[in-house]
């Protein structure tokens, strides 16, 4: 065994050659600056989307509100038409604009005439 303890003891003493720096070093640090601004626009785009879509779910809450709105007031409006034209209203106009009835209607009938070119 005192060979292979005299082996080890000399390859541990031994000076390593000194390693010279990697000649990727300049890609890496470049490949990391690419995929950290890949990383920024991407996540700026993701939050451009996100802003833009919750506007639009505001805008369309907004419009939604609105059409209720005026549903309820065509609904309204429609039973307010009815209600004027009802013959109990349309009575009383015709009293208070002091309208009299028709009696017997005579239609004139129209001569066909001839016109010259």
């Amino acid at each position: 065994m005192s060979k292979f303890l005299q082996l080890a003891k000399q390859t541990s003493t031994r000076v390593k050659p000194a390693r010279r720096k990697a000649s990727h070093q300049p890609s890496v640090t470049l490949f990391n600056l690419i995929v950290l601004g890949l990383l920024l626009v991407t996540g700026v785009g993701y939050l451009v989307q996100v802003n833009g879509a919750v506007a639009k779910g505001y805008a369309i809450r907004e419009m939604e509100t609105k059409i209720s709105q005026l549903q309820a007031q065509g609904s309204e409006l429609k039973l307010s038409a009815l209600e004027l034209e009802s013959m109990q209203n349309v009575q009383a106009k015709v009293d208070q604009l002091g309208m009299v009835a028709v009696g017997d209607l005579d239609y004139l009938t129209p001569t066909p005439v001839a016109v010259a070119r």
